[in-house]
C-alpha cells in the first residue's frame, strides 16, 4: 500500500489529476477539485490511498491524512466508489462533510452529481455513527444552490473579480437569499475588501 507520496508537483493533467515526481517516477494521482496545490516544480506532500481494479492501479491523494480516512470510509458505503466519494469531497470541505452527515442534510450530498436521494440517505446512515462530533466544531454550510451559485459567479468574474475572491465570498453568503441579494452582499464584502 502507498500511503504517502512526497514529490515534485510537475504537472496539472486536470483539476482532479495531477503528476508528481518522485525519484525520477511519475505517478499520476487523482485529488479532489478543492485540493490546495503548489506552483509547478515545487515540493509536494499527499496522503494518498491506493485502489486496485481489474484494469488499472488508482492513485488518489490528499493535502490531509482525514480528508483521506473519511475517503476510505466514503468508499465503503454501499453504492458507492471511488469516483462519487471524490466528488463529494470536491464539493463539500470536511466542516461541510461532517455537518451533512450530523444534521442529515441530504441536500449537502445531492448536489455532488452520481448522488440521488436514496444514495444520500444511504450515506448518511451508514456514516452516522462512524465520526466523534463532540471534538468538532460545526458550523451551518452557507446553502443556496448551484443555479442561484452560477448566477452569481458569472456576474462577479464579468465585473473582473477572481476566483479566488470569489470562492472566499461564497462562504459567507447567508442561506436561502436570492441571486440578487446574494450579488448584493458579495459586491458590499468584495468592496470592504479593496
Amino acid at each position: 500500500m502507498i500511503g504517502r507520496i512526497s514529490g515534485i508537483l510537475i504537472e496539472k493533467i486536470s483539476s482532479t489529476s495531477i503528476c508528481v515526481d518522485v525519484s525520477g517516477l511519475g505517478y499520476e494521482i487523482s485529488i479532489p477539485e478543492n485540493t490546495n496545490l503548489p506552483e509547478i516544480g515545487k515540493k509536494i506532500v499527499l496522503f494518498t490511498h491506493l485502489a486496485i481494479r481489474q484494469e488499472a492501479y488508482i492513485l488518489f491523494g490528499f493535502n490531509e491524512i482525514e480528508k483521506r480516512d473519511v475517503f476510505r470510509l466514503i468508499t465503503k458505503v454501499t453504492g458507492i466508489g471511488n469516483k462519487i466519494a471524490l466528488s463529494i469531497l470536491s464539493n463539500l470541505s470536511l466542516e461541510e462533510f461532517y455537518n451533512g452527515i450530523l444534521h442529515r442534510k441530504l441536500e449537502y450530498f445531492t448536489e455532488t452529481p452520481g448522488i440521488g436521494q436514496k444514495t444520500a440517505q444511504r450515506l448518511i446512515l451508514e456514516l452516522h455513527g462512524k465520526f466523534n462530533f463532540s471534538n468538532k466544531t460545526l458550523n451551518e454550510k452557507n446553502h443556496f444552490n448551484k443555479e442561484t451559485q452560477n448566477e452569481v459567479e458569472s456576474a462577479l468574474l464579468s465585473l473582473g473579480y477572481s476566483n479566488k475572491e470569489l470562492s472566499e465570498i461564497l462562504k459567507e453568503i447567508p442561506k436561502d437569499i436570492s441571486s440578487e441579494e446574494c450579488i448584493r452582499f458579495a459586491l458590499k464584502k468584495l468592496s470592504s475588501l479593496s
